[in-house]
């Protein structure tokens, strides 16, 4: 199901943003839609090895804004599922995955919801959508998996 029609069926509000261009980065993103790339919720299909030298883990949806990248020293060690397991699994291609696309357990870096709006791919490479945070957290807890908020990403030069 596409995030639009997620978030309509939860009957949240949100706006539809159609985009001159697609796009393959986050600053893109951000370009297109008006907003900073730090409001933009990136979707990461990862797995995650709790033992050293593991060779299959969990897998776990990570939200992270933007601008930041997940750190092994508190997220642990893990690696991006390849582009055609995240298309198997969220029935998205990649950078068109949204935080909806899964069931699978999430962890979402606490500084999406210090945001007012977030912005995120609908799953399309044209279409994005813009929504209060306080939305967004609400339909994060009318969705149909466990989810945890924490600091998960490397700092920047504004931390």
């Amino acid at each position: 199901m596409k995030a639009h029609e997620f978030l309509e069926k939860k009957g949240l509000d949100f706006k539809v943003i159609e985009q001159d261009n697609p796009t393959k980065s986050c600053d893109d993103a951000a370009r297109e839609r008006g907003v900073e790339t730090s409001q933009i919720v990136k979707s990461l299909i990862v797995e995650r090895h709790e033992e050293k030298g593991k060779t299959e883990g969990d897998l776990i949806h990570v939200l992270l804004p933007g601008d930041r990248e997940t750190s092994e020293k508190k997220f642990g060690e893990h690696h991006l599922i390849s582009p055609e397991k995240s298309e198997e699994l969220t029935g998205f291609e990649s950078g068109t995955v949204h935080p909806f696309s899964t069931e699978i357990p999430h962890i979402i870096d606490y500084r999406i919801l210090r945001n007012k709006e977030v912005s995120f791919t609908i799953g399309e490479q044209l279409r994005g959508l813009i929504i209060k945070s306080s939305e967004f957290r609400e339909g994060l807890e009318k969705s149909d998996f466990e989810y945890e908020v924490k600091d998960i990403s490397l700092t920047n030069q504004e931390d």
